[in-house]
C-alpha cells in the first residue's frame, strides 16, 4: 500500500525530551519559529528519552510506534491522545480502589463497583479510538490493487469499531471485513480477533449503563476485594487461577482488573502490528529514543498487571 501524505507541523509545546540529566522542550509558534523552554519537571504526559526519567514511568509500545508516524494527522492525534488519557484514567481508577481498601469501611464496596463500571467503560472506549486512528490512516491510503482501491472508494468503513468488527453481536469473519471494505487481511483479522474480547465487554458495559442491569457485586474480605465468579457477568470468564480463589465461587477482584486492562493494551499492540505489516504510515523516526508516559498512579497499574505474572492478587496476605 502506498504511504499517505502526512504533514501539518505541531503548534504549541513540543513533547519534552529527557536527556538523562535535564528536560528539553520548545514552544512552536504559528509561523514555525520556536522558543526553547526550561522545565524543572513534568506532570502526567508523554515524553521522549533513551531511558525513563523515573522507574515508575510507563513504556507503551503502541504509542511509541504510532505517535511519530501519524501524530501530525489531527484526527489520529486526537484519538491517540484519548488512548493516552485512558491509560491515565485506568491507573487512577485502580489507585482509587486500592485507596478504598486501605481507608474505607463497609460501604466502600459501592464505590468499588462504580469504579469497576468505569474501568469497563474506559476499556470499551479505547476500541473506538483505535478505529478512529485507522480511519485517519485509511482516508489517505492508496491501494496498489485497482480493484481493491475501487471497493475502498465505493464503501467507507462504518464510523465505530463495532460497525466494522461485528454483524449484530457476532464477530465478523476477517474475509467478510476484507470483502466489505477492501480492508487488508491482517487488519481485518485484528478487527475480528479483537471482537471476541470486545463483545462481552460491550454487553457488560451496555447492560449496566443503558438497560439498568444490576452492578456486579463486590465483596470486602480481610484480604481485599473479591467477586462472585459464578454470577454474571463473570460466570463465562475463565481468568481465575487456584491461588486467586478465596472460596469455591469467590475470587480476588484484581485478576479481573488485570484482565480488562491487559486485554485492552494487547489489542492496541495487535493493531500497531497489523498497521506496521500492511501500510506504510509516515516516516520512520530518525531517532533512537523511546516514548514514555508519566503517570501519577503507575504503581497501582503495575501492581495489578503483575497479577498476570503470578504476583499475589490480594491487597493483604
Amino acid at each position: 500500500m502506498d504511504k499517505p501524505a502526512f504533514n501539518s507541523p505541531p503548534r504549541g509545546m513540543t513533547v519534552p525530551t529527557w536527556d538523562g540529566t535535564r528536560w528539553e522542550a520548545a514552544w512552536v509558534f504559528d509561523d514555525g519559529t520556536t522558543l526553547p523552554m526550561r522545565i524543572a519537571d513534568i506532570g502526567p504526559m508523554r515524553y521522549w528519552a533513551v531511558e525513563p526519567a523515573s522507574p515508575d514511568d510507563l513504556f507503551f509500545p503502541f504509542l511509541d510506534f504510532m505517535w511519530p508516524r501519524v501524530g501530525a494527522v489531527p484526527q489520529a492525534a486526537r484519538a491517540l491522545t484519548a488512548i493516552e488519557e485512558s491509560l491515565q484514567r485506568l491507573a487512577i481508577s485502580i489507585a482509587k480502589i486500592d485507596f478504598f481498601f486501605e481507608r474505607g469501611e463497609g460501604q466502600d464496596v459501592d464505590f468499588v463497583e462504580t469504579e469497576l463500571e468505569y474501568i469497563a467503560a474506559i476499556c470499551r472506549s479505547v476500541f473506538d479510538e483505535l478505529h478512529k486512528v485507522f480511519l485517519a490512516i485509511w482516508e489517505d491510503t492508496e491501494l496498489l490493487d485497482p480493484e481493491a482501491q475501487r471497493r475502498k472508494k465505493a464503501r467507507h468503513p462504518k464510523e465505530t469499531f463495532a460497525g466494522v468488527a461485528l454483524d449484530g453481536d457476532t464477530p465478523r469473519d476477517p474475509a467478510a471485513i476484507e470483502h466489505l471494505w477492501a480492508i487488508p487481511p491482517k487488519i481485518a483479522k485484528f478487527y475480528s480477533d479483537s471482537a471476541r474480547f470486545f463483545v462481552p465487554l460491550r454487553r457488560w458495559r451496555n447492560g449496566f449503563l443503558h438497560f439498568g442491569e444490576s452492578r456486579p457485586s463486590v465483596l470486602r474480605l480481610e484480604r481485599g476485594f473479591a467477586v462472585w465468579i459464578d454470577r454474571m457477568p463473570f460466570a463465562s470468564m475463565k481468568i481465575w487461577k487456584p491461588h486467586h480463589m478465596h472460596a469455591t465461587n469467590i475470587a480476588s477482584l484484581r485478576p479481573l482488573m488485570a484482565h480488562l486492562v491487559n486485554s485492552t493494551t494487547l489489542a492496541c499492540g495487535e493493531f500497531a502490528k497489523a498497521i506496521r505489516s500492511t501500510l506504510r504510515v509516515g516516516d520512520e523516526p530518525g531517532q533512537s529514543r523511546n516514548l514514555y508516559v508519566r503517570c501519577r498512579h503507575s504503581n497501582a497499574l503495575i501492581r495489578t498487571l503483575n497479577v498476570l505474572d503470578d504476583a499475589s492478587p490480594w491487597w493483604r496476605d
